[in-house]
């Protein structure tokens, strides 16, 4: 049988792999089942996605999870028209 004394080193060193790949399963079976991803998923993983970056790469790090964040935004709902974009007759 393998030794498992270095599995726990192993885990807390890459938690927040662990983590987001735990994260992302459940968001894909909640997916498949519901055909949608909950807010309660995603919002969370932005937000946390934020403090690792600002905890470690600084400011600079939030500035760029800042900018992903829109981007990824712009990309997923982009502007459509709508009545209030209507010229008035």
């Amino acid at each position: 049988m393998p030794e498992l004394n270095h599995l726990p080193g192993f885990l807390t060193e890459n938690w927040p792999v662990w983590l987001l790949s735990t994260v992302l399963i459940v968001a894909a079976v909640v997916d498949g089942w519901k055909l949608k991803v909950p807010n309660w998923i995603t919002f969370p993983l932005v937000v946390g996605g934020w403090i690792y970056s600002t905890a470690y790469f600084g400011w600079e790090g939030l500035g760029w999870s800042m900018l992903g964040t829109i981007v990824g935004l712009c990309c997923c709902c982009p502007p459509t028209p709508s009545a209030a974009w209507a010229p008035a007759t």
